[in-house]
């Protein structure tokens, strides 16, 4: 796999403020069109339009199918290659585009020489009617945001969720020049947020937490929902995961995974474990112990992790699957016991606690969070929110105060976490009907 970075010194510059976004094409010598994503190869306002110029050491020419999937992000398809710049040139690009006996002759700068990109009469009369058509839309996106930023967050504030918007919406904030305004709407499992958040208008104003509970789970989880992720709901990117950990009360004596099995082994149906209710990530990690375990545990379901926590330090419950960052002030004082971490590695908050994989193999069942647009967004704006996203989550400072609370950040492309979604769904519906779960 190979990757282009495309960024706003190696685009053709048309009359018009440019998005100053970086993006990122992958692409291998076999893909089909159906492979590429087809967002922010193309942005252009009516007869003005900004070409992204490859720098490319591999070849000097790039066929149609990997230079750029015109159709669907400008209404037509090209007959013949797109041109593009030869291997080497890798200096700023400074364009003015004319009109010129029905042909668009964008002239430059490279390496300080003057050039020029002539593109096919028959081509650009194509291109202005999908350029045409799309102009109120990227016209929009140009000036995004012109407006304060909602983000909606499916739970309450002091959670994993609320800390990640509230992060990322200070750092959206200074870069945009717009507030950014965290709106918590918790309620039916994360179901109000999202209905919410799937009705609101697509334009990138309102966007929306997604934890791997509201978009994977409940849509597999609720027979009848107002709302369809994968129809009303469009992945921005992966904003990082919180593993869990295995943790004990003090009345229960073991000290080991392997020990914590035998002692529900040897007592089926006694040893009980707290959850946050019905598909909550506690839930549904504790199905996926049982199934690959063999032990019967019974659930205690509460309203929220916060009560669930305060009985298991009590010892009126004997197991939990904790996040981390709830957990980890208990494992530090010695009030619960760790046994073991959900995710595929070990965490260094964690010292010394093993995964639960290393005595279970392929045991794995962390929490994801993500954020989701609603669907029919412009793809120059999701994109552009796309590139904040992941710009914000690699600063050291990001990284720090998530990791503090636990949240280990973590990004992707869009597209990388539409799969993402649509990957857990299949895997929870698995899970649920195995289990024969049902929505309180």
């Amino acid at each position: 796999m190979k990757s282009i970075l495309y960024d706003v010194d190696r685009m053709v510059r048309a009359e018009f403020q440019l998005v100053p976004n970086i993006y990122i094409l992958e692409w291998n010598d076999k893909l089909d069109e159906k492979s590429y994503p087809a967002r922010g190869k193309v942005i252009s306002v009516a007869n003005e339009v900004n070409i992204r110029i490859e720098s490319i050491s591999a070849s000097s020419r790039l066929e149609r199918r990997d230079a750029m999937d015109v159709r669907s992000c400008c209404g037509f398809r090209p007959r013949r290659p797109l041109p593009c710049v030869r291997p080497g040139l890798h200096s700023t690009l400074n364009a003015r585009s004319r009109l010129s006996q029905g042909r668009l002759v964008t002239s430059m700068r490279v390496n300080n020489k003057e050039t020029s990109m002539i593109i096919n009469r028959r081509l650009w009369a194509a291109a202005a009617c999908g350029f045409l058509a799309l102009a109120g839309p990227l016209a929009h996106a140009q000036d995004f945001p012109s407006k304060p930023i909602r983000i909606i967050v499916p739970l309450p504030p002091g959670g994993s969720n609320d800390v990640l918007a509230r992060v990322l919406g200070t750092k959206m904030s200074e870069t945009f020049g717009q507030p950014v305004i965290v709106d918590n709407r918790p309620g039916a499992a994360g179901n109000i947020a999202t209905d919410y958040l799937a009705k609101s208008p697509p334009d990138g104003y309102t966007i929306g937490i997604a934890p791997n509970q509201t978009v994977a789970v409940n849509p597999v989880l609720y027979p009848k929902l107002p709302f369809d992720v994968t129809r009303d709901l469009e992945g921005v990117t992966l904003l990082g995961r919180v593993p869990m950990v295995l943790v004990v009360s003090p009345k229960v004596t073991a000290r080991t995974v392997a020990e914590l099995i035998a002692q529900a082994k040897a007592a089926p149906d006694r040893m009980t474990y707290a959850s946050a209710g019905s598909g909550s990530p506690q839930h549904m990690a504790a199905e996926v112990f049982k199934s690959m375990t063999g032990t019967r545990l019974t659930q205690i379901p509460y309203k929220g992790s916060a009560p669930a926590l305060v009985d298991v330090l009590a010892g009126t419950v004997d197991v939990m699957f904790c996040p981390m960052n709830s957990a980890l002030p208990h494992i530090r004082s010695g009030k619960l016991h760790a046994l073991g971490t959900t995710g595929a590695e070990r965490v260094a908050l964690l010292n010394g606690v093993p995964t639960i994989a290393e005595t279970v193999p392929n045991y794995e069942s962390d929490i994801w969070i993500g954020m989701v647009t609603p669907a029919k967004t412009p793809p120059a704006v999701v994109a552009k929110l796309n590139a904040e996203l992941r710009r914000a989550l690699q600063l050291p400072d990001v990284k720090e105060k998530l990791a503090e609370q636990g949240i280990f950040a973590e990004s992707s492309t869009a597209a990388e976490f539409t799969r993402l979604i649509a990957s857990d769904q299949k895997r929870w519906a698995a899970v649920i009907k195995a289990a024969n779960i049902k929505p309180e």
